[in-house]
């Protein structure tokens, strides 16, 4: 559990009530490296990958590293609304609940 917050920490998803530093610096926009970034670590430890679209949206795939299962798949994420920290914490909370209930749902 600490690796994870330290591997969280590191990854800057440091999520505070507040707008977090580099939100600051960016005047609440968010650009698509960084947003790649803060989603694929939000997965750990399974890998991630977060690609875009030509349209704009995110491809974001979620697989175990180990055997390279694929847990989750989502194709078309809106970016939209992704301009704060909650937002992007919000998306990876939800997708990893899907993933969760799928996992359920097939044990």
């Amino acid at each position: 559990m600490i690796g994870d917050a330290a591997n969280r920490l590191k990854c800057g998803l440091l999520l505070l009530d507040n707008h977090t530093h580099m939100e600051r610096r960016t005047n609440g926009v968010i650009s698509t490296l960084e947003l790649r970034h803060i989603i694929e670590c939000g997965f750990l430890p399974l890998s991630c990958t977060c690609q875009i679209n030509p349209d704009g949206s995110l491809l974001i795939k979620v697989f175990d590293p180990s055997t390279d299962r694929v847990e989750l798949l989502v194709t078309a994420v809106s970016t939209a609304n992704l301009t704060s920290s909650r937002a992007i914490a919000n998306l990876i909370g939800e997708l990893r609940s899907e993933m969760n209930s799928r996992q359920t749902a097939f044990q």
